[in-house]
């Protein structure tokens, strides 16, 4: 980039999208900009700004339609990609602004638009809790790629895989003899050092989490080690402990529960199905669709 920046961008391989035997299409998912201060010394260079690239700012017909919760999810979607660059989800370089802004619109929220009666305080808190929730989920997304990409880079290539870095033009893929691509050898991840130092990685992982928390734009460094194990550790009882009710409900149903392995090798997702005999031998059988939220298969 022009004035001695770096983009650095995660890639997505959509693996189970090939068509006529060509290779399959990759889509990019997370940018980092490095400011490298025009310079090839590595000590002083700084993340700045992180893009998740399915994040865009709400239009003006979106954030009206954002203070009535039934229709924010249906009205003002956009339909064409912006001619402007994508709005970051976070500024690494500024974290305290985000914090500092917080604070203001619960100050605002609080003394003088919770006075003006209940439509006013509804509509109001209503649009400060839909774009709240709208950018957590794009952070969330953002954390599971980086934690995908980082524990991609210790593994070999496996046909379910569908996260990968995007590959030099030179690929080790060549056609097989029936015309499809045999690329079994090709490894998820180019044989290159990293994109992102073990330092760079704590930094925006950490950051992506605290950019959630009331003052989370006030810790330091020193706090980084303690946010990401913290996080990954609740992160492992929530799945386990949901992983366990949903698999016990599906077989109460009579469904099959048949896990999926992602691109880090756990199984995150689960594909629940139901054979064509099961169904012709339970077919008075009733289902009842709690925690699965399924129509009756």
């Amino acid at each position: 980039m022009s004035g001695g920046a770096e983009l650095l961008t995660i890639f997505g391989r959509m693996d189970g999208m090939r068509s006529n035997g060509q290779p399959a299409l990759e889509v990019p998912l997370v940018s980092v900009v490095r400011d490298t201060l025009s310079d090839n010394d590595a000590e002083n260079d700084r993340l700045r700004y992180v893009w998740m690239l399915t994040y865009t700012q709400p239009t003006m017909l979106k954030r009206i339609a954002s203070a009535i919760p039934s229709l924010y999810q249906h009205v003002g979607n956009k339909k064409q990609a912006s001619p402007g660059p994508p709005s970051p989800i976070l500024d690494l370089a500024n974290t305290s602004r985000q914090t500092w802004n917080r604070f203001f619109w619960i100050g605002l929220q609080n003394v003088f638009l919770d006075s003006y009666g209940i439509p006013l305080k509804a509509a109001s808190r209503s649009y400060r809790q839909n774009a709240a929730d709208y950018r957590t989920a794009h952070v969330t997304q953002a954390l599971s790629i980086l934690g995908n990409y980082e524990n991609l880079r210790r593994r070999t290539r496996d046909e379910s895989e569908l996260l990968a870095f995007r590959q030099s033009t030179d690929t080790n893929a060549t056609p097989a003899s029936d015309g499809a691509i045999n690329d079994t050898a090709t490894p998820l991840l180019p044989e290159r050092s990293p994109a992102f130092t073990p330092g760079e990685m704590l930094e925006l992982r950490a950051r992506l989490i605290l950019s959630g928390n009331t003052f989370g734009g006030f810790l330091g460094p020193d706090k980084f080690n303690y946010i990401v194990e913290k996080r990954s550790a609740a992160s492992v009882d929530t799945i386990g402990h949901n992983w366990e009710m949903l698999r016990q409900r599906a077989e109460a149903e009579g469904l099959y529960f048949q896990p999926l392995n992602m691109p880090d090798g756990r199984p995150s997702h689960v594909l629940l199905w139901v054979s064509r005999s099961d169904l012709t031998k339970q077919a008075g059988r009733s289902f009842t669709k709690r925690f699965l939220n399924i129509a009756n298969p």
